[in-house]
């Protein structure tokens, strides 16, 4: 029962370190109190304060450095990537899921980025489409004018809420555009709906750039189940495991 007891204190603290950190507008990077500190603002034991600081680290919103200090941490994408991949080695989540996801944001942002873009970002985005066309004959290249092109586009939405979701998946998503740009010919046709992609949102169509990208990641989504003897061993080596891509394949293709 005292065990019961101390971690809902240690919840409380949790409550009291996020108003905290709300009240002193404390950025990433910005030094929170010592463990001792905190113990004596709250008025609660050490351990709890211990407890609560520790449940905090693991959720990757402080970082504790030994004889150092206590850190708000900077939400970076790696950091809310481990939860995925935690799910995705437990096969809670299975590649259709991915691509889901990946499909609804990326669409939104393109839509976003339409209705956002100054002309200097379309000069910028213009330039990362050079790239990609240029990277057609050399998948190295083309894999990082790929993301480029794309986190150009997410630059532009603007919202930073959707940068870092995307951001959380950027590490899968750039393994699986690695396996799926190993031919010319899907890169030629990924170049070729990076130019819809791009007139769309240099026209400021909405809707336009929203259909553009959806029908650019389906297509890789379908491609990815035309090949699946060939995807289910690189995707199975980039999340441990075999993906059914049979049953992507059933979904990508509305059966």
């Amino acid at each position: 029962m005292q065990r019961i007891r101390r971690e809902l204190v240690a919840e409380k603290v949790i409550d009291r370190i996020f108003e905290y950190i709300v009240s002193h507008q404390l950025k990433p990077g910005d030094k929170l109190p010592t463990e001792r500190e905190l113990s004596a603002m709250f008025s609660v034991g050490r351990p709890a304060v211990r407890e609560a600081l520790c449940a905090l680290s693991v959720m990757y919103l402080i970082d504790v450095i030994q004889g150092d200090g206590i850190y708000l941490a900077d939400v970076s994408g790696s950091a809310l990537l481990k939860p995925f991949q935690l799910y995705m080695d437990l096969g809670v989540f299975e590649a259709y899921h991915l691509f889901e996801v990946w499909i609804a944001l990326e669409s939104d942002v393109a839509r976003l980025a339409a209705e956002r873009a100054t002309d200097e970002q379309i000069d910028i985005l213009w330039q990362a489409l050079q790239c990609t066309k240029e990277g057609i004959h050399d998948e190295h290249v083309f894999i990082n004018a790929d993301t480029h092109f794309h986190a150009e586009i997410c630059r532009i939405a603007a919202n930073p809420m959707l940068i870092c979701l995307m951001t959380s998946l950027k590490e899968i998503v750039f393994k699986i555009r690695t396996a799926t740009t190993r031919f010319v010919e899907i890169r030629q046709m990924a170049y070729e709906a990076h130019i819809n992609i791009f007139e769309a949102i240099k026209a400021r169509d909405e809707i336009k750039a929203y259909n553009a990208m959806t029908e650019h990641l389906g297509n890789i989504q379908k491609s990815v189940a035309l090949w699946h003897d060939f995807y289910s061993g690189e995707l199975g080596r980039i999340f441990r495991k075999e993906f059914n891509i049979h049953q992507l394949g059933d979904r990508a293709g509305g059966r």
